[in-house]
């Protein structure tokens, strides 16, 4: 009777372990599941190239040489158009950099202080048109970064006389791009806009008239930039006060 009783406990104790081991196998499968029907389906687009570190501001000339050769853009003909702010700190020696390393032509439009509008926007435009400009390069804040967006979709798929309107949403007509943009690479130079990694180019109205108290903007997939270059130097000593780039929800263009 004795036996008897072990054999039972012994299969008992056996039973109850192969139940916990089968309970511990399944627990990561049934939380994984539950884990994935709590997210829900979403999509993640970046630029197509990014470039950190030290000496990454150095590489942008090697860089823009690559964008040439692959998309066939003589840039001692077609100028490469720099986007950039007031200051000439990384402006200049940019180009500096472009003329004498590759030889290139370089054009460079100065965007107004404060945010961008459709009126620089379109003034930037104009100056890329009337250059022959094949490659954009922005280094800035957010407002050349999302002004030089605008030109380079504006560059390939604005015809002969560009019209920013067919392309903007809220003021405009809201058109899809055809085409993709004209080279762009983006430098950006404080810390907190992100716009080197978005799809759209977010500008102020010309008047409240336009568009009353709304921002208006352009956005599309192509307008993601060909490379983004990010060294945090740049930021720290573009002039911008260490606390914007230590907290960058406290940043200004």
């Amino acid at each position: 009777m004795r036996a008897a009783h072990a054999t039972h406990a012994t299969s008992v104790n056996a039973n109850a372990a192969k139940h916990s081991r089968t309970n511990r196998a399944s627990t990561p499968r049934r939380m994984m599941s539950r884990t994935a029907a709590a997210v829900a389906p979403f999509e993640f687009q970046t630029a197509t190239r990014m470039v950190f570190g030290r000496g990454a501001f150095d590489r942008v000339p090697a860089l823009v040489r690559e964008l040439a050769e692959l998309e066939g853009v003589d840039t001692t003909k077609n100028p490469v158009l720099i986007v950039t702010g007031e200051s000439e700190r990384f402006s200049k020696p940019l180009e500096e950099k472009l003329v004498g390393e590759l030889g290139a032509r370089a054009a460079t439009f100065r965007c107004p202080r404060g945010e961008p509008t459709v009126a620089s926007a379109i003034a930037c435009i104009e100056f890329a048109t009337k250059n022959k400009c094949g490659i954009v390069v922005a280094v800035g804040g957010g407002t050349a970064v999302d002004t030089a967006k605008c030109v380079a979709a504006m560059i390939t798929n604005g015809g002969a006389e560009p019209d920013l309107y067919e392309f903007l949403e809220v003021v405009g007509r809201a058109q899809p791009l055809t085409k993709r943009t004209a080279p762009f690479i983006a430098i950006p130079t404080t810390a907190g806009p992100g716009a080197e990694v978005a799809k759209n180019s977010v500008l102020a109205k010309n008047s409240v008239l336009e568009a009353g108290d709304r921002k208006v903007s352009m956005r599309h997939p192509f307008m993601l930039p060909s490379v983004a270059v990010r060294r945090l130097c740049l930021c720290l000593f573009s002039g911008c006060p260490v606390r914007f780039s230590r907290h960058p929800s406290r940043a200004i263009d």
